[in-house]
Formats: C-alpha cells, structure tokens, sequence
C-alpha cells in the first residue's frame, strides 16, 4: 500500500486531548495541529496494508523556523510548519499578505501566535520586537545604553556594544525618542 492520494483513503484524524487537528489543504495524508505538531497517514511497517497516522519529526530550518519534510509526487519537500498550520485553520494566504508571528520569535508556532497580515504590518512588528534586520542595537540595549550614560563615555559604551561613538552619540542626544516604542 502507498501513501493515499486522498483524505477520504486515510482513517479519522487522530483525537488529541490537548490540540485541534486539521488536515493541510493540498497535501492529502498530513494534518496539523493548532501547536504545530505535523502528523502523516501512512501504511502500518508491520503489515504494509493498514494506514495510521504518525506524527513526524520537525526540525529546525537555518533561517530559525521549524520545517518538516512532506513527499509529493514521490519527492520530499520542506515545508514550514507555521505555514501549514495558519493555511489549515485560518484558510489560504490572502493576496498581498505574508505570515506574521505576533511575538516575534520563529520558533513560537502555536496558532494564537501566527497571522496573516501585510508585508508593511510585519515590519512594524520587527521593529516593535526589535528584531528587525538593520538595527545594530535591540530595544534592551537601548534602554541599557541610556542608563550607562552617567557613568560611560560615548566612546567607552560604542566599544562595549561593538558600534561607532556617533551612533551612540545619535541615541543618547534623542534619549531613546528614535525608537518611540521603547518605553
């Protein structure tokens, strides 16, 4: 027996106390769970004849989110477990969106965490997270930068931070008022 072509050729979604399970549309034989737990319908090893559903192992991708692999027209391909929980629960990407993690961290992919939301909103949230690309400083260094005014030369907290005297000379003068956000 091969792995099914169809939902209707693998037995009912596994009934887990903890998550909601829902198939991924598009890749018939995987379901997803709404704590990004990825689960595959496939032949029992003992007798080859019966489907089950096992859960697969994800792993950590080098951009920093979590993937699993799921096989197509017998290639396998990586596939990010956060996308494939917001297109089970929360339908397909809407045109001029990308997915969005509400707090931040890549690795966070529970579905309270994840959305679709436009490409502009995103960089809102890397700044508020600050986490975004360019910044050469995170919002705690920021704050901590400003509290070490008093006791450090510009000089000597550029060197501690690994940035230019200027840069830090840029943040104290605007006392942190160049990232609003950082209360």
């Amino acid at each position: 027996m091969t792995r099914p072509n169809c939902i209707a050729e693998c037995p009912p979604l596994p009934q887990l106390r903890d998550a909601e399970i829902q198939h991924c549309p598009g890749y018939p034989g995987y379901a997803i769970t709404e704590n990004g737990n990825a689960w595959s319908c496939r032949p029992k090893p003992q007798t080859r004849k019966t489907l089950t559903w096992r859960r697969l192992k994800p792993y950590l991708g080098t951009d920093g989110y979590w993937y699993v692999g799921i096989r197509t027209k017998g290639t396998t391909k990586k596939k990010k477990i956060a996308v494939l929980i917001v297109t089970a629960f929360l339908g397909p990407k809407p045109i001029g969106c990308e997915l969005c993690h509400n707090d931040g961290v890549r690795t966070n992919d529970k579905l309270t965490n994840l959305r679709w939301d436009t490409r502009s909103a995103n960089r809102m949230d890397s700044v508020k997270h600050g986490t975004h690309p360019n910044a050469k400083l995170t919002d705690k260094d920021v704050m901590d930068v400003i509290s070490l005014r008093p006791y450090l030369l510009q000089r000597e907290i550029a060197e501690l931070y690994g940035v230019s005297r200027s840069h830090i000379g840029v943040l104290l003068s605007l006392g942190g008022r160049m990232r609003r956000h950082v209360k």
